[in-house]
């Protein structure tokens, strides 16, 4: 697991995890070595892990090392799963990816950025998953994503203060997280 959101990378804090080593760290190895280092990542549970960079005042990662870092983790793992945050569809790394999953906010607001991204992509389309579904708005929500992006959503994850309490703490995530999710193993 990858933490490439430039803008807000938050996969440490919500794993629990130190902020060093980080993206910059693993990066430096690979341009350095040509692999990526054990030193150079983290473990939370089963996964492996490459956190986001926290470092204030410093410029963040050009896009070739970035690029060669995620060619590196291809080579070293089995999967590679990569957290672009807002990243354009023009993104060399999701250009490049196997699969893409598109998280839109079960808002008005998210449900109209995740058309715009749909419309502006190239490729196989994404997998859409609807974060934060108020159960009552459920079949709305789920229409109007179907409507605005052409794509049906693949999973809805429902807006339970349980599931947002365990990310910010990072606890195991709620079951009510995993079950809406468990059938996109496979696809990822």
């Amino acid at each position: 697991l990858i933490d490439l959101d430039i803008d807000a990378p938050s996969i440490a804090i919500r794993l629990g995890l130190p902020p060093r080593p980080d993206i910059t760290d693993a990066a430096d190895e690979v341009r350095t070595t040509g692999f990526i280092d054990a030193t150079a990542v983290q473990r939370a549970g089963p996964i492996s892990v490459i956190t986001g960079s926290h470092r204030i005042g410093e410029a963040p990662l050009r896009p070739t090392m970035i690029e060669d870092l995620v060619d590196a983790a291809t080579v070293a793992f089995d999967r590679v799963v990569v957290d672009l945050g807002t990243s354009e569809p023009n993104d060399p790394v999701l250009k490049r990816s196997d699969t893409a999953v598109l998280v839109a906010d079960a808002s008005a607001v998210g449900v109209v950025r995740a058309a715009h991204v749909v419309a502006a992509w190239a490729g196989p389309p994404p997998t859409i998953v609807l974060n934060r579904v108020a159960p009552r708005s459920q079949a709305d929500v789920v229409a109007a994503a179907r409507e605005w992006t052409g794509i049906e959503p693949s999973a809805v994850i429902p807006d339970r203060q349980s599931i947002r309490a365990a990310s910010l703490t990072a606890r195991r995530p709620d079951a009510r997280l995993r079950k809406p999710l468990s059938h996109l193993g496979s696809n990822l």
